[in-house]
């Protein structure tokens, strides 16, 4: 129960960081490689004094995967959230628990049950009933969001099999080194230095952006990638609320409606039993 908790506190500190980013008036090569580089400084003190720079035999290549996937995740969801409105954007991402779900069979021999299937497809039936796809889908945006959740769903599986290797603070430190690295190169082709209202919303996207890889590293270890994966679907609870106080964009009925479904995918989740693993 307690990756639990800790998976729904992930789901409001992500919700937080994508909202931050989507104020942060800069491209989104520079806005991946600064809330990156702020979130390496925030870490970095903890690392140099746990020495969290040291590794477990087989641990590097894990580290350097999943900042490579991430990079790639995190450039496509920020300019796709530059294209769309906050909340159907948010809706889009929420296919990632359907990927984790389908990864976690073939790749980390999970088996969920028939109730985990239901969550799943009920959040994503919720998902649809937001954002359905549509004429002009693709060149909106849409379609960089959803190629974001293919990688963050990739993300989160190595994130998985990662906690077998290294504890909480050197997967953290690893993450921000190799995302650093990796939106480096592309932050150099669009180069600029961000002002102070730039720079405070980088800010603040690294500071909610640490708290929820903390909370979602946790959740990992303590709990199956597909039984904490439906909770990230109460992100669109969160961004429904982001979305009213910051942006002035009031829920729809079909936000409503599909938030329902979401909520209740995730209810679902909670009552539901451990996952089978194949033999």
């Amino acid at each position: 129960m307690s990756g639990v908790r800790w998976a729904i506190a992930a789901s409001l500190a992500t919700a937080a960081t994508h909202a931050a980013m989507r104020g942060v008036e800069l491209h989104p090569f520079l806005v991946a490689f600064w809330r990156n580089a702020l979130c390496l400084a925030l870490v970095l003190p903890a690392a140099v004094w746990w020495r969290s720079w040291t590794n477990l035999p087989g641990a590097l290549p894990r580290h350097s995967l999943r900042g490579l996937v991430n990079a790639a995740a995190m450039v496509l969801l920020i300019a796709g959230l530059s294209r769309l409105p906050f909340t159907e954007a948010t809706a889009l991402t929420f296919a990632t628990p359907v990927f984790v779900l389908i990864g976690g069979m073939v790749f980390l021999k999970e088996r969920p049950g028939p109730a985990a299937a239901l969550s799943a497809a009920l959040g994503f039936a919720g998902v649809l009933i937001i954002a359905p796809p549509g004429p002009g889908w693709l060149s909106s945006g849409g379609a960089l969001v959803l190629a974001s959740a293919v990688f963050f769903a990739a993300s989160m599986l190595i994130g998985r099999s990662q906690t077998r290797y290294a504890d909480n603070l050197s997967i953290l430190f690893y993450l921000y080194l190799m995302l650093t690295l990796f939106t480096a190169p592309l932050a150099a082709t669009e180069w600029q230095w961000p002002d102070g209202t730039a720079f405070a919303g980088l800010a603040a996207v690294a500071l909610c952006g640490v708290v929820a890889h903390f909370c979602a590293i946790i959740a990992l270890r303590r709990a199956e990638a597909a039984r904490i994966a439906p909770f990230d679907y109460l992100r669109l609870v969160w961004a429904a609320i982001i979305g009213l106080a910051l942006f002035g964009e009031p829920p729809s009925a079909r936000a409503l409606t599909g938030g329902a479904l979401i909520t209740a995918a995730a209810l679902l989740a909670l009552h539901r039993g451990p996952l089978r693993r194949a033999s």
